[in-house]
Formats: C-alpha cells, sequence, structure tokens
C-alpha cells in the first residue's frame, strides 16, 4: 500500500472512495498524514491494521483534524478494533464519515472517531464470527474472549453496552441496517469525554463557566442554527450569531467588538512556529495561546 498525496479537494476525494470501494474482495487504506486524511474500504485486514499502526506517528505532528472516510462490508475484528485505537490515541481529533456502508467490524472503526458523521450511508451490525476451519474445542475457548474484548473495545470508545448488545444479538445472516442518523440511538455524534473536553476549553476561552457555556449552546442552536436551515447561503450570518452569544453579545455589539478585538491580538510568527510544531491536543495549552485567549476576552469584555 503506498501513501497518496492530498492533491485534490475533498469532495472528489469523498467521490473516489465511495467509487472505487464497491465490489472490493481486499481492503485497501489510503492514508495521507499531512491531509490528514484516512480512507478504508473493502475487506479489512490484519494488513491494514499493521499497515496503520506503521504511520501512528505521523500523527502526532499533523495540523489538522484526521478525517477517516469508511465504505466496507467488515473483516477482521482484531484488525478493526486495532486501527480504531490508534485513530483514537493519535493527537489528531478524529471525524469519521461514511456515505455509503459500514458493515460489521467496520462500525467498530466508526465508532472510534470522536466526532461521528453518518450524513447518507448505512451502518450494518451483526454478530462477530469465527473462521470456520476451527474446532468446536477452539470456538468454545476463543468465542467468550473475542466477545469480552469487543465489550471492552465498544466501553473504550465511549460507546453504550446497548450497540455492543445490537451487535451481538444479531444473527450474522440478519444484518441489523441504520440509515443515516438512525445509528444516532446507539452512538452518540460526538465522543462524551471529548464533549466535556471541548467544553471545558470553551468556557476557559468566553470567560464563562462550564455550565453557562452549555446554556449559550442551547440558545445557540435554537436562534442560530434556523437561520442556515431557511438560508444556506447565510453561514457568515449564522457564525456571527453563534459568536455574538457565546461572547454574550448582541449582534451590533459583537461585529464592532470583534473587528477591533480581534486585530489586537495577533500571534508572532515564533508563536504560530511553536504552534504548528506542536501535538495538537496540547496547543491549546501552550503559554502564548493563553495569553492570546487572555487578550482576545479581555478586548471583547472591555467593549460592551
Amino acid at each position: 500500500m503506498k501513501i497518496k498525496p492530498a492533491r485534490k479537494l475533498m469532495a472528489a476525494m469523498i467521490v473516489l472512495f465511495v467509487a472505487t470501494g464497491i465490489g472490493q474482495s481486499s481492503a485497501e487504506v489510503q492514508l495521507d498524514p499531512k491531509g490528514p486524511y484516512l480512507i478504508v474500504y473493502g475487506t479489512i485486514s490484519k494488513s491494514d491494521g499493521d499497515y496503520v499502526a506503521q504511520h501512528e506517528a505521523e500523527f502526532k505532528t499533523a495540523r489538522y483534524p484526521l478525517h477517516v472516510f469508511l465504505n466496507s462490508e467488515g473483516g477482521d475484528v482484531a484488525a478493526a478494533m486495532q486501527i480504531g485505537r490508534i485513530m483514537r490515541n493519535s493527537e489528531a481529533k478524529v471525524t469519521t464519515q461514511q456515505n455509503a456502508k459500514c458493515f460489521s467490524s467496520c462500525a467498530l472503526v466508526y465508532i472510534a472517531g470522536v466526532f461521528r458523521e453518518n450524513p447518507s450511508g448505512v451502518i450494518g451490525l451483526h454478530r462477530p464470527y469465527l473462521a470456520a476451519s476451527l474446532n468446536r474445542e477452539a470456538i468454545e475457548r476463543a468465542a467468550p474472549i473475542m466477545l469480552q474484548r469487543i465489550k471492552d473495545y465498544v466501553r473504550e470508545m465511549g460507546v453504550s453496552n446497548s450497540f455492543y448488545e445490537a451487535m451481538v444479538n444479531t444473527e450474522v445472516s440478519d444484518i441489523r441496517l441504520y440509515h443515516g442518523n438512525e445509528i444516532k440511538k446507539l452512538v452518540p455524534e460526538t465522543d462524551p469525554a471529548y464533549d466535556e473536553i471541548e467544553n471545558g476549553y470553551e468556557a476557559r476561552k468566553y470567560g464563562v463557566s462550564a455550565a453557562e457555556m452549555r446554556l449559550r449552546k442551547t440558545v445557540v442552536k435554537q436562534r442560530c442554527q434556523p437561520l442556515f436551515s431557511d438560508n444556506p447561503g447565510a453561514l457568515g450570518r449564522v457564525m456571527d450569531c453563534e459568536q455574538a452569544i457565546y461572547w454574550g453579545l448582541d449582534d451590533v455589539t459583537y461585529k464592532r467588538v470583534a473587528k477591533d478585538g480581534f486585530s489586537q491580538c495577533t500571534p508572532s510568527e515564533e508563536d504560530l512556529k511553536i504552534y504548528r510544531a506542536t501535538d495538537i491536543k496540547k496547543r491549546r495549552d501552550l503559554p502564548f495561546y493563553i495569553k492570546q485567549e487572555t487578550c482576545i476576552r479581555d478586548a471583547m469584555h472591555s467593549g460592551r
């Protein structure tokens, strides 16, 4: 397998993986740590897990969040969990997205994302099975171990036991399909632990408590998201609406204050160099980053 450079637009890349994934008898993984993106399609195998493991370190210095695109009917359970753990443990926050099909062990990769998107695809769950060549004694020993490892993995990914039960209680010949957002009944769109971390950082940024930050997010959903639903071209207006609420300002005051407030707090080139060289998970704890946040917060609050 080869690393292919990210030279195409994301939209074109999605079309590529959907079109080429159909009918593959063995998985192909396309990985670009600079993108960064990972595409998995076909049948997941041990070699795919080993391949991703070989490049694990390259995600440590990724400049942007990792996007993982899936189009697979499953395969090796251990390899899928290996890939999932590498994704979750990488420094790049991971979004898993699939616009086609993601069945069986592929779903174990899907839940490894801290963000999970399934806008137009199908997730399929059924009980994992062992190789037919194993004898009865071997199956009796191996099956409970495999199921326990899957259960531990699902919990590790912050997903409820309902997902595990839906998987192991479904016969292989009677796959259970979840179309689009139906999978949210079992898998939250955002990992709970990651959501807590992000809310904490956002609360620090805007100078409010964690509880107040969640209240403001609720107001944003009520007031700002309908603006985009009514007019998809109003993205700028929606973003202004969101930021005004997060800062506790009305729209007019936010626009006036933000114009001058942010320009006063521009980081130096040396700061940006350090930022880019730092692992993604640690960037918001850099001294200059916290100082810049304080600068912006003071400017925004002083301009009320």
